[in-house]
């Protein structure tokens, strides 16, 4: 096994990559490259965000409102993270799709075709494969406004965070789902749906109902929202998201071979370093 030990004192002449992903993502065998995480800034940030439960701490608001693991959870909206905006308000505003609790009923007019838009961040793009969307809570008592109908969408070129501004974008279909009852109708329930075959990356993603609801109207009226699929972020990194994407406890081995140690299980993610114009990784296993 050959590693290579470098200097990071000079931090003009070193870049680094988060990548977390399967190792097929990488065409050819890396070398090791010993380097102390806590002293290099990133530049980007390649991670599958991998649904586990309703509610869970795996997608990508969560992980925007830690400020990509930089710090302790707040509301992303709130933080100015990610826009959320509504074609109208009638319960609440848009900062309570993202405060991880369904105390709050979000709910829009009973207009046809009502939905909900989501800036992501300028340095974000995500390939969506699932989303989980959550039914109101217990304020107003008619939780049987379960979502049906409703297409999940992504745009490129929302000129302006406003109601105007998404109207005018062109947005192309990611998902469509016709009286989907996924959601049930009881109180702070949970709709899962899986995307199958996204292959497109998008920063603005919309959820337009473009049916009834399972009371029959057209009111929009979620609680939660959250996305998971594959995230490439030229957010800036700190060091301290450093040491949380790459938990010192995960590292059992550094590997230039293409072997994989007999102590360890399929590797799950790399620091790639770029040092001189050479790329070189450290890989990591559970």
């Amino acid at each position: 096994m050959s590693s290579i030990n470098v200097d990071v004192s000079d931090l003009d002449n070193v870049t680094a990559d988060i990548i977390l992903a399967p190792s097929s993502r990488l065409e050819d065998t890396p070398a090791g490259l010993k380097v102390s995480p806590s002293v290099v800034s990133s530049t980007r940030l390649e991670v599958d965000l991998t649904y586990a439960s309703a509610g869970d701490a795996l997608g990508f608001f969560y992980l925007v409102g830690t400020n990509y693991g930089a710090g302790a959870w707040a509301n992303p909206h709130i933080a100015g993270r990610v826009t959320a905006i509504m074609s109208s308000e009638l319960l609440s505003g848009p900062a309570e799709y993202f405060d991880r609790t369904s105390l709050y009923d979000v709910i829009t007019f009973n207009s046809p075709n009502s939905w909900v838009a989501v800036d992501l961040g300028a340095s974000n793009l995500l390939t969506i494969n699932k989303c989980t969307l959550r039914n109101r809570g217990t304020e107003g008592g008619d939780n049987g406004r379960a979502i049906r109908n409703f297409r999940i969408q992504g745009s490129s070129n929302v000129a302006t965070n406003n109601a105007a501004g998404v109207n005018a974008a062109t947005w192309a279909d990611i998902a469509v789902f016709a009286n989907n009852t996924s959601m049930a109708t009881t109180a702070a329930s949970w709709g899962i749906y899986d995307i199958i075959g996204n292959t497109n990356a998008y920063r603005w993603i919309r959820i337009l109902q473009d049916g009834v609801n399972a009371l029959g109207d057209h009111h929009l009226a979620i609680s939660e929202i959250e996305l998971y699929g594959h995230l490439i972020s030229t957010a800036s990194i700190s060091p301290s998201a450093l040491a949380v994407f790459v938990d010192a406890s995960t590292i059992k081995a550094l590997v230039s071979d293409g072997t994989v140690p007999t102590n360890t299980t399929t590797p799950f993610g790399y620091l790639k370093f770029t040092v001189g114009g050479v790329n070189s990784w450290l890989r990591f296993f559970r």
